[in-house]
């Protein structure tokens, strides 16, 4: 009886552990890539520093890649997450993912003058960057 219940509480200690840490499922299920293997990569822990409630969350996530062909054997490919609703890019230059940087430096003259993207090229590197310029309301 008492071997029963032993075994019963390991259960549930490994199935809860499993559950609650990040860590531990990370060396469970994933293995590191040393130095630059973005590309054999298929999910990265991720860290978020919560400064104002002194909180830090980790999360496991998936590896989006895009790839758009610019011009006929010009093929450019994009390495993003996405974690709480925030897009990451990877730098191959920082080897880091970074939140998109969003054109908001120019005076307001230039966007009111702005009159959007004009060719399809510019259209494919925009759905590279920022992605598709679609909004979805989940209806209630």
């Amino acid at each position: 009886m008492g071997c029963m219940v032993l075994t019963v509480m390991l259960n549930g200690v490994l199935l809860l552990c499993n559950h609650w840490s990040v860590a531990y499922h990370e060396t469970i299920a994933y293995q590191s890539l040393a130095g630059n293997q973005i590309d054999k990569c298929s999910h990265v822990r991720v860290r978020i520093d919560n400064k104002k409630q002194n909180i830090i969350k980790r999360f496991i996530v998936p590896i989006i890649e895009k790839t758009i062909e610019m011009t006929p054997g010009n093929v450019i490919i994009a390495h993003q997450v996405e974690v709480q609703k925030k897009k990451f890019s990877y730098s191959k230059d920082r080897k880091t993912f970074s939140q998109i940087p969003y054109p908001v430096d120019d005076s307001i003259e230039y966007y009111q003058s702005c009159e959007g993207i004009q060719d399809a090229k510019s259209v494919k590197k925009a759905d590279l960057v920022w992605g598709p310029n679609k909004m979805s309301v989940p209806i209630p």
